[in-house]
């Protein structure tokens, strides 16, 4: 090779990416992705520890209400599943379901 071509070719060796270890690269990102698994474990159970907390200090005045509201509140449930099931029943005969819907409008 002429000098010049020795020159350039050291020029664009400078461009070029370094080299990759795989097997390195797929260590440090399983050791990271452990990482945040266990941070968003510990979150969760702390919260829920929190939770629990509130929950038993709270349990004897929700139990005086409980006893009231009790009743109401599993009838507003009962007709709010019954509303529910009877519109998606409805949806699926009258319209063919929510998912035709959605397929027509992919197709523009």
């Amino acid at each position: 090779m002429t000098d010049p071509d020795l020159r350039l070719a050291e020029l664009w060796s400078l461009d070029e990416p370094p080299a990759h270890d795989r097997v390195f690269e797929a260590a440090v990102a399983l050791k990271l992705e452990r990482r945040r698994w266990l941070r968003a474990g510990l979150d969760a159970g702390v919260l829920a520890l929190a939770a629990m907390v509130v929950g038993w200090a709270a349990w004897p005045y929700l139990a005086v209400v409980m006893n009231e509201v009790a009743p109401i509140a599993a009838v507003a449930v009962g007709l709010g599943l019954a509303v529910w099931w009877l519109d998606r029943t409805l949806e699926r005969w009258v319209f063919g379901g929510y998912e035709d819907f959605t397929r027509d409008f992919a197709s523009e």
